[in-house]
């Protein structure tokens, strides 16, 4: 690991006189992650996920630049308009996408700060290290009726560690849905370190799809932030059943008054994959809602976390808050460490949390059978049964059946 701190900190340095004009809020960056360091088990909120295993490979720290690349397979994968961002070993590739009218890419005109209240370790590094962000404006009253996805293709021939962030920024009013795939299309092993900054303006409606499916050499931390104004819609759903280590941080901040944040998670993992969801809502505000539903189905040696979060502030009465995990374990030596967590500092909420972590049902299975249905197929009918509610929020066809080919 201290070879990798090495050639992080070589990256930056290097970063440092390349860079025209002033890096200091960079720099500050940097040195917060050297103070801090990756986290460990002896860190509270990563006491579950060890990250020894992702932080051995002999990783090269990914320098974003145009590469000659065939582009002709990276079509999008939701079929709609082929409105698409390709973003190719970490730069953005103008050839390959195509961006709806009001829907505008923004160049970088000043240092930005960090959002200080959700730092972390990897926030600070991707904030350091970041060189080409891409920045995404949404005009106000801009009604999508197909998806807008982004796709980022990993194509190296060594291993290789990611430092990418999307900012996205939703207009008053509009009506949009975001979906992320991360490719891997090289034999090579990847750590993407990944931030998305969402802002959502009064009225607006984002509905924001994970697809987590890449192959086996992949790793990805990916911590996502949004805030929302006042009678804004956000649903975020996370897809989890491919990579080897997934690592979400989810963080909602509910700035503006009738607000409503939903969020579903489902994750269906076997072998010795890892996948771990981070989650919290922040109620600043009275009169607003946030709603989260997370399953996860765990198989082999597969290795689940779930630490949810509901945070009401003193100011936010007339809050409500919903908070549910539910996980089954399909194997002897399959875990899960469920968290839901409730913080409330107003007087007038109506709040509850809950989790259930269990088998599948023996006499459900025998009633199957009993009526000439195969042991296999019975439980293949069960485990869709189980992930049905989350299921039904995908409303995307191509990803949803996806998902219940990889399920069923």
């Amino acid at each position: 690991m201290s070879s990798l701190l090495e050639r992080l900190s070589d990256r930056f340095s290097s970063l440092e006189q390349q860079t025209k004009g002033s890096i200091a809020k960079r720099k500050k960056s940097f040195e917060a992650f050297r103070s801090m360091q990756f986290p460990t088990t002896q860190d509270e909120e990563w006491k579950y996920t060890p990250l020894s295993t992702i932080l051995q490979h002999d990783y090269q720290i990914n320098t974003p630049k145009a590469r000659e690349v065939d582009v002709k397979t990276f079509d999008p994968e939701t079929k709609g308009n082929g409105a698409a961002l390709v973003v190719i070993n970490g730069i953005l590739d103008d050839n390959a996408s195509r961006l709806p009218q009001g829907v505008h890419l923004q160049r970088q005109t000043q240092e930005e700060e960090i959002f200080h209240h959700t730092a972390n370790a990897f926030k600070y590094l991707n904030h350091s290290l970041a060189t080409a962000p891409i920045r995404i404006r949404i005009d106000a009253h801009v009604q999508l009726n197909y998806p807008l996805e982004i796709q980022f293709i990993h194509t190296e021939n060594t291993d290789t560690f990611y430092n990418t962030r999307v900012e996205i920024e939703v207009g008053e009013n509009s009506e949009v849905t975001f979906v992320e795939h991360h490719k891997n299309r090289s034999k090579n092993y990847t750590l993407s370190n990944y931030c998305c900054d969402v802002s959502v303006g009064a009225g607006a409606q984002w509905t924001h799809y994970k697809v987590q499916q890449d192959t086996e050499q992949s790793y990805l931390i990916d911590q996502t932030h949004a805030s929302q104004g006042r009678d804004s819609t956000t649903k975020f759903i996370t897809l989890s059943t491919g990579h080897k280590f997934i690592r979400n941080n989810l963080y909602v901040s509910l700035r503006g008054q009738n607000a409503l944040c939903n969020m579903y998670g489902l994750s269906h993992i076997d072998g010795d994959q890892l996948v771990d969801h981070h989650t919290c809502v922040h109620h600043l505000v009275p009169n607003c809602e946030s709603l989260e539903l997370y399953k996860g189905g765990f198989s082999g040696n597969a290795h689940g976390v779930f630490n949810g979060k509901v945070l009401v502030a003193k100011d936010a009465q007339k809050t409500s808050g919903f908070q549910q995990n539910n996980n089954i374990l399909l194997s002897p030596d399959a875990r899960i460490y469920s968290k839901p967590q409730l913080e409330i500092f107003a007087d007038d909420v109506r709040c509850s949390h809950g989790c259930t972590t269990g088998q599948m049902d023996e006499d459900a299975l025998f009633y199957l059978k009993s009526r000439g249905i195969g042991s296999s197929e019975a439980k293949k009918m069960l485990l869709r049964a189980f992930f049905q509610d989350v299921l039904s929020k995908v409303s995307i066809s191509e990803i949803r059946q996806s998902l219940e080919k990889k399920i069923c």
